[in-house]
């Protein structure tokens, strides 16, 4: 395995109190990490260019989407087979890097799998992604243990191939989809903890929500998905049974969703891609 084949893409939008956590865990991979500003309006770039890294910035904040197509195009230019692609909210550990590198030598696609220990996950985060997973096996019929973790590894020639077109937060479901019905595409996992400080108020935000229902309806004509999908855009509450799951959600105004279902159900479904081990 040669590290010098990776880059590494880490999005930034104000996280000027987590950057000072982070980069200590990201020096061993200086060479390949390339931070994408996106927009920030805090000091976030200064820190990050006063520790030496790499850094792009943007003027205005063109979402996840355009970071990700940013992404491919400088590993592109700069020769590199894979992209890595983590957060720099501190939810994704860097010691793991490694990790994805090895299994990205023999996947198109590597997914953080957040799940098989949900201890100290909230209900409505177990809720939400438990949603997520219910919705991508309701299109292609697969169980999979996270389909929303942004800590990813891609084979760059394979995403170059495909078109995408969601934007913002849709294309990391995207992303997973387009690989879902490619031709020779391998996805793998690898387990990385869930990290969700007991003191945040946790729901789903409207756009990653939206963003989910829309990158489903360019794979699916699913009436119950369009119709999900409409009340989101409308900002209406949810009560919907899907791939024999109840879902509920509440919209908070100004924050996103608080979703809810059977935790039961929901923790025995997780556990068992750890069982499976």
């Amino acid at each position: 395995m040669n590290h010098n084949d990776f880059l590494i893409g880490i999005p930034v939008y104000n996280e000027a109190a987590n950057l000072p956590h982070l980069l200590p865990g990201l020096e061993k991979w200086r060479e390949n990490v390339v931070f994408y500003n996106d927009g920030s309006t805090d000091n976030s770039a200064l820190i990050i260019k006063n520790e030496g890294f790499r850094i792009r910035s943007f003027t205005h904040n063109i979402g996840l989407s355009g970071l990700f197509a940013e992404m491919l195009i400088q590993s592109k230019k700069e020769g590199k087979s894979r992209l890595i692609t983590l957060d720099s909210d501190c939810q994704h550990p860097p010691d793991y890097i490694e990790q994805f590198m090895e299994k990205a030598q023999s996947c198109s696609l590597v997914i953080g799998s957040r799940f098989s220990d949900t201890a100290n996950v909230p209900d409505t985060k177990i809720s939400s992604n438990f949603f997520a997973v219910m919705l991508t096996m309701s299109i292609f019929g697969l169980e999979l243990p996270d389909v929303a973790c942004g800590f990813r590894a891609f084979d760059i020639e394979k995403q170059l191939t495909f078109k995408y077109r969601t934007s913002r937060f849709g294309v990391i479901y995207e992303q997973l989809f387009s690989q879902l019905i490619a031709k020779r595409a391998k996805i793998g996992f690898v387990k990385i903890p869930a990290i969700y400080p007991k003191s945040d108020f946790y729901f789903t935000q409207y756009d990653e929500l939206l963003g989910l229902l829309e990158a489903a309806l360019f794979f699916s004509n699913s009436d119950l998905i369009k119709n999900t999908f409409k009340m989101v855009v409308n900002k209406q509450n949810l009560n919907l049974n899907l791939s024999g799951h109840h879902f509920s959600a509440f919209y908070c105004h100004g924050f996103g969703y608080q979703f809810s279902t059977v935790i039961e159900k929901a923790t025995g479904y997780f556990m068992s891609f750890k069982e499976n081990d």
